[in-house]
């Protein structure tokens, strides 16, 4: 029927993932981010985080852990971020998780903890990366 061919097409989100800084160490950091369903006249779902003595690798992560927790049910998501290192640790996903999350030089992979919660969370969705500037989308909803 109509409604079940409705239902297998998967929704289209994109989520913008934005980060006080990428510094190696900080104090303080912060992140925001937004999911968006493009023709959707919701506004768009928003969430904040604050955290201490972290890495921008480890806010980056967190921040898209947290943009993760909101997706209800399966979809067709680009993350858009301006971390090549979020973008690229997805592509190595699964070959981490086969080398039991070492690297080829028998070192253990950094922030595993949260690549891990991250990758249960991908799972169910085809997802995609942008990598681009986010200056655009610090003021304002991106759609």
């Amino acid at each position: 029927s109509k409604a079940e061919q409705e239902d297998l097409k998967l929704q289209e989100v994109h989520i913008f993932l934005v980060v006080s800084s990428h510094a190696p160490r900080m104090k303080r950091g912060s992140y925001h981010y937004m999911l968006c369903c493009p023709g959707s006249s919701k506004p768009p779902l928003e969430g904040r985080g604050q955290e201490k003595n972290i890495t921008g690798h480890r806010l980056i992560l967190k921040c898209a852990v947290a943009a993760m927790d909101r997706m209800t049910r399966s979809a067709v998501i680009t993350i858009h971020t301006d971390s090549e290192y979020l973008a690229e640790g997805h592509g190595r996903l699964a070959s981490w998780r086969e080398n039991d999350w070492k690297k080829s030089n028998g070192q253990k992979i950094r922030n595993s903890d949260l690549w891990k919660l991250l990758e249960e969370k991908f799972k169910t969705h085809a997802v995609r990366f942008r990598v681009e500037s986010m200056l655009p989308y610090t003021k304002s909803p991106p759609i």
